[in-house]
């Protein structure tokens, strides 16, 4: 699976204003990506899925 920029954008919308953004956003759409469903998230909404 690979996320296209704008997806990128999208997920990462939190951090658009940090001088790094659009060389995550094109790092992170450059290859292919790992979806993920977590149990965690369903149960627990504070549960950070990036701590996993």
């Amino acid at each position: 699976m690979q996320a296209d920029e704008d997806l990128m954008r999208q997920h990462y919308c939190d951090l658009k204003d940090r001088p790094f953004f659009p060389g995550l956003v094109r790092f992170m759409s450059s290859g292919p990506v790992v979806a993920m469903v977590s149990p965690f998230i369903l149960f627990s909404p504070e549960c950070d899925s990036r701590a996993l």
